[in-house]
């Protein structure tokens, strides 16, 4: 039964996307600019499309960090003390003279923010429950669908008429009104009372157990598997759209809001059918449509097609799909646990961001002259999701 939430839905969702803003405008701001900067830094294609996989990576062992230290002493120190590291790895990219120093910087953005990546969805744990928690959920990602589609289309303005760095100035600023924001409006939700003291050891044991759970392990996997196809396409649209299909950084900023678009669209009907269906029966329906739109991928390139639309339009049919897997896969996790939501947290991103980087990195050393590549892993990850789904029905 589902109890009445602390606080307002939208006050804190309000604050949930403002702290959600700098994780994904540092991962989408600057990817039209990755071509340029293969350019600048005199580097390969390979090693560029690396800075957003080692991103992934220092969010994955931050995250685990993080969420036990914010069931420790609270949300609001542990999200600015991300917050002051994020902003050391954003200087570090500002002024990189080599890939090396871009790469070390990803690595420190990415150590950083995971403490809003991870608590965010521990304060949404601390605030609501069940339906409501999948609502707000919900609600949450049609809002963070607007970001990825304002994100390139400012980097690829700024690429065009300031360069590469001022992609990154653009991140710092972003980061200093942000904090401001946050300082003075966001609410400690943990009160000491429910504040759990931990060792290292006690940590473990408890990732252990979390791990061994199957309701969360398939749920978490789902979402895992959606992100990283997210990703992908993310690591190899930038070099297919703009040196295969010939658009400039401005029109690739512009191509990418229609992905956005499909997941907000997707967000929205997904947020209606929760009143007709359950949440599992759901992401069923939006795994079949996205195995299908896969392979339609494919399927055009086995004909000879390769323009914008036969990889656009499939693509958005598939992340309009994402938007049913990611807030009810969400709600399935996290349900288990309501008294170790930090946990929860940080493990259910840490594993969203092993899984994202580990594909991520495959996706850049494979050919990115067709669309063969993409569509195979969207196949691929489209099947395991399908697979995990079979298996909760079992189960359940």
């Amino acid at each position: 039964m589902n109890q009445k939430p602390l606080y307002n839905r939208w006050f804190i969702i309000s604050l949930l996307v403002t702290m959600g803003v700098l994780s994904q405008f540092a991962s989408d701001n600057y990817l039209p600019s990755l071509p340029a900067i293969t350019a600048k830094l005199n580097t390969t294609p390979y090693l560029t499309q690396m800075t957003i996989s080692i991103y992934l990576v220092g969010l994955f062992f931050s995250q685990l960090f993080y969420g036990p230290l914010g069931d420790n002493k609270g949300r609001r120190p542990v999200i600015f003390l991300g917050i002051f590291i994020f902003a050391i790895g954003t200087i570090i990219c500002l002024t990189a003279t080599s890939i090396q120093f871009l790469l070390l910087g990803r690595l420190i953005q990415g150590l950083g923010i995971g403490a809003t990546s991870a608590l965010f969805r521990a304060i949404m744990r601390d605030c609501f429950q069940g339906i409501e928690l999948a609502r707000t959920g919900a609600y949450l990602g049609i809002v963070f669908a607007i970001i990825p589609a304002i994100a390139p289309v400012t980097g690829g303005y700024i690429q065009s008429f300031f360069g590469w760095r001022y992609n990154f100035g653009l991140c710092l600023f972003l980061m200093i009104f942000i904090s401001l924001y946050l300082y003075y409006y966001l609410p400690e939700t943990l009160p000491l009372a429910k504040r759990r003291q931990r060792t290292i050891k006690q940590v473990i044991k408890t990732y252990g157990e979390i791990l061994l759970n199957t309701t969360f392990m398939a749920n978490t996997l789902c979402s895992c598997l959606a992100y990283s196809a997210l990703m992908v396409y993310l690591t190899i649209s930038p070099f297919l759209f703009q040196h295969v299909i010939g658009l400039t950084p401005i029109q690739y900023g512009w191509v990418m809001p229609l992905t956005a678009l499909s997941f907000l669209v997707g967000g929205i009907v997904n947020s209606q059918l929760m009143h007709r269906f359950s949440l599992l029966n759901i992401m069923t329906y939006g795994s079949v449509l996205q195995l299908a739109a896969a392979i339609g991928m494919f399927l055009l390139g086995v004909l000879g097609y390769l323009n914008l639309y036969v990889i656009l339009i499939p693509m958005m049919v598939f992340i309009f799909a994402n938007a049913f897997i990611f807030a009810n896969s969400f709600a399935g996790a996290f349900e288990p646990f309501p008294h170790i939501a930090g946990l929860i947290g940080a493990l259910y991103a840490s594993l969203q961001m092993l899984f994202a980087s580990g594909l991520s990195s495959i996706a850049a050393i494979l050919p990115s002259h067709t669309q063969f590549s993409l569509a195979s892993l969207l196949i691929i990850l489209a099947i395991g999701i399908n697979g995990l789904l079979a298996y909760l029905r079992k189960i359940n």
